[in-house]
């Protein structure tokens, strides 16, 4: 997975932040997401805001409450969130973080050629809606605040089953 995340675009590096992957690449999680009857991949994202500065720390795991505490069974990170100073705001924190959550989700699936849906929270469930319904096809949506972050999520979870909820 290592090496996914190395072929990305520096910019895409950049919006993830600090990631720390399984020493195992994430053959554990892979496992404990398949040991469920239905197996699903989970991520979970929070932003804090102060000052005018915000900061996303998110975790993908299987789920499970247990696989939360096991670093064998998860992988995080978090980061500052990008953006002109004028712009930053909680919900581009918690924007950020969902954006960051599909490109991990992203990798664990390529990596692990794995065919688990995907589900991300946030706490602001107008950050999910948006992420499920905003249109991008005219230009009025591409004056929206938020629309660099919309598209680029928008453009990675068309290549993963992706639901987002508040």
């Amino acid at each position: 997975m290592q090496d996914l995340f190395a072929s990305l675009p520096q910019s895409l590096q950049d919006i993830v932040g600090h990631i720390s992957f399984p020493p195992d690449n994430g053959v554990d999680l892979l496992h404990s997401i398949n040991e469920n009857p239905s197996p699903h991949i989970f991520g979970a994202s929070d932003a804090s805001f102060k000052s005018g500065r915000a900061s996303h720390a998110w975790i993908l795991s299987s789920g499970s409450t247990s696989d939360i505490s096991n670093p064998l069974r998860n992988i995080s990170g978090g980061g500052i969130v990008h953006g002109h100073p004028s712009l930053i705001s909680s919900g581009r924190g918690e924007l950020h973080g969902i954006l960051v959550l599909s490109i991990v989700a992203n990798i664990f699936k390529m990596h692990h050629s794995s065919t688990a849906p995907v589900t991300l929270i946030c706490n602001l469930q107008c950050v999910t809606s948006k992420c499920n319904t905003l249109s991008i096809n005219s230009l009025r949506s591409h004056r929206s605040q938020n629309v660099d972050m919309y598209i680029t999520q928008r453009h990675i979870t068309t290549q993963t089953q992706t639901l987002m909820s508040g």
